[in-house]
């Protein structure tokens, strides 16, 4: 069989659901194909779709030496090695996309969220404040903002933050309770009051004190 039809059969079976034989398939097209970066890639996903993070990241590991520049392939094991609480290692991976592209949101919200999980919160925090100054309009930016700056103590800045992201999405429960949590560290009590049960209420339409 040609290689464009294994490869092909492999997608079908994939498409299918039949995600182990389309992972055998790419095991026998890679060992006939050493070096063919888009075998090498299908299996990669196909290891992702099923959590197989750790077959992931030694794919993506052999198609970064294979195409070293490759910034999909370096978000994608950055995003492995988070499943896998490598954090450290994860960072480095978002690093090297943030390096050739110092705007790329998601390479600047996935490093930020993994020096989180490392309670590197001030690091966590400077890489969400560039993600946001892409694009200060993006509420789940600043809702991230907002958690980290909690986890900071600095309770006036994460009101703020989460002031602006229900500027922009007012009908969001979860964010009116995130702003109450931040009141309540506060001591201001009506106005914790007020955002819990504004949130309570969009979240529960039937909800009343």
């Amino acid at each position: 069989m040609s290689f464009d039809k294994s490869f092909h059969q492999a997608v079908y079976l994939n498409a299918r659901g039949r995600y182990e034989e389309a992972v055998i398939k790419f095991d026998q097209l890679i060992q006939l194909h050493p070096d063919d970066v888009e075998a090498w890639k299908k299996r990669a996903s196909f290891h992702m779709q099923i959590q197989r993070y750790q077959n992931a990241v030694e794919d993506f590991s052999r198609i970064l030496e294979l195409s070293p520049d490759d910034i999909d392939i370096l978000m994608q094991m950055g995003r492995a090695l988070t499943e896998l609480a490598r954090f450290e290692e994860a960072i480095d991976a978002f690093e090297k996309v943030i390096l050739k592209y110092p705007h790329n949101i998601p390479a600047l919200v996935s490093k930020g969220k993994a020096l989180h999980e490392l309670g590197r919160y001030g690091q966590a925090m400077e890489a969400f404040d560039k993600a946001v100054r892409v694009n200060p309009e993006d509420p789940e930016l600043l809702e991230l903002n907002g958690d980290t700056l909690i986890e900071l103590g600095r309770f006036e800045e994460a009101l703020a933050a989460f002031e602006r992201a229900i500027q922009i999405r007012p009908n969001k429960g979860y964010l009116w309770r995130k702003k109450g949590h931040v009141l309540k560290a506060l001591g201001r009590k009506d106005e914790m009051n007020d955002a819990y049960d504004k949130g309570y209420r969009l979240d529960c339409p039937e909800y009343s004190i």
